[in-house]
């Protein structure tokens, strides 16, 4: 499987690929707006990545599509991600933040993943406890535990 990251300006135009050779198998493309905040942007591809491979992942291990768990997961993929890239996660870049009063503008598919994010980032405020940042050589590798005890994330070596 191949992948392409794309980041884009926020100033306009349409992105598309340009016809060239056909590259065998199955291609995955993302593409991000650009932002001043490169830690951010970093931290979002990081995250949004991990989470659609999490997808990926499952669909190809001949799991069901609509699995309960299956959001929730994704969304751990992404916390479990930033922490083992960038060595850090913070409490403010957990996923969640939905708005419940944006639920009746929603399709039910983005109204179930914004509630599984903040399920989810609401669940993994427990490895914090006081601290607004996770270490992954302080309080941070029980959370690396719990990532690969619940989706099979590998352990720091």
């Amino acid at each position: 499987m191949h992948y392409q990251l794309t980041i884009v300006s926020d100033g306009g135009g349409i992105w598309r690929q340009l016809p060239g050779p056909e590259r065998p198998g199955q291609v995955v493309s993302f593409w991000f707006p650009s932002s001043p905040d490169a830690d951010s942007l970093r931290r979002r591809v990081i995250a949004t990545t991990a989470h659609e491979f999490q997808h990926i992942a499952t669909a190809l291990s001949g799991q069901p599509r609509r699995g309960r768990q299956r959001e929730p997961d994704a969304y751990l993929a992404g916390a479990c991600a930033q922490l083992l890239i960038e060595g850090t996660l913070a409490r403010a870049n957990l996923p969640g933040g939905h708005d419940p009063r944006a639920d009746p503008f929603l399709p039910s598919a983005a109204r179930s993943s914004a509630h599984a994010g903040s399920t989810t980032g609401a669940a993994l405020l427990r490895f914090f406890g006081d601290a607004d940042t996770l270490h992954i050589n302080e309080g941070g590798r029980h959370l690396v535990q719990h990532c690969h005890e619940t989706i099979g994330f590998p352990l720091q070596q």
